[in-house]
């Protein structure tokens, strides 16, 4: 993948032979904290993110540093968590994150909506909105949030926040 300073892309991280990693809602809380932390020191923008039980997307815009030091930091801290408090030892994510570049505004948006329709198109509920573990309901509330940045994606509909939403 070739990256660029201030590039957009779509991450996606599975479990190890697709395993269930996310089963438990301390987990989920976790991988949130720690993209929250490490945004917070490697300086990118998070527009979206959906945790379904044995993968994760985010839809990240970097700055300076890399991708893949931004995917190692947040991956190998949530490993070294997860194997501790399972008490288990090995691989907790299959391979290396893919990862994306999107490239103009359509893309981003319709990559936004796929990645939270994910838990409906799994058939985990009914509609986007019940599902607590994306960034949907920041954009459905107009909810400022330190992770996610709503102002980039509502900003492409309407300069006017009540427009855009």
């Amino acid at each position: 993948m070739i990256e660029y300073s201030e590039g957009v892309y779509h991450l996606i991280q599975r479990g190890n032979n697709r395993g269930f990693i996310f089963d438990r809602r301390e987990d989920k809380e976790y991988l949130l904290e720690l993209i929250r932390d490490f945004q917070r020191i490697m300086g990118f923008e998070c527009y979206g993110y959906v945790i379904m039980s044995n993968h994760y997307h985010l839809i990240i815009k970097r700055h300076e540093v890399p991708i893949k030091d931004i995917m190692h930091r947040i991956n190998n801290q949530f490993s070294r968590y997860y194997n501790q408090k399972n008490k288990r030892t090995g691989h907790v994510f299959e391979n290396r994150y893919r990862g994306y570049h999107v490239m103009d505004d359509r893309y981003l948006l319709s990559l936004l909506r796929y990645i939270h329709q994910n838990p409906v198109s799994a058939g985990i509920c009914q509609r986007v909105s019940d599902y607590a573990w994306s960034s949907d309901h920041f954009y459905r509330k107009n909810t400022l949030w330190a992770l996610v940045n709503i102002d980039f994606i509502l900003g492409i509909f309407s300069a006017d926040r009540k427009n855009a939403l």
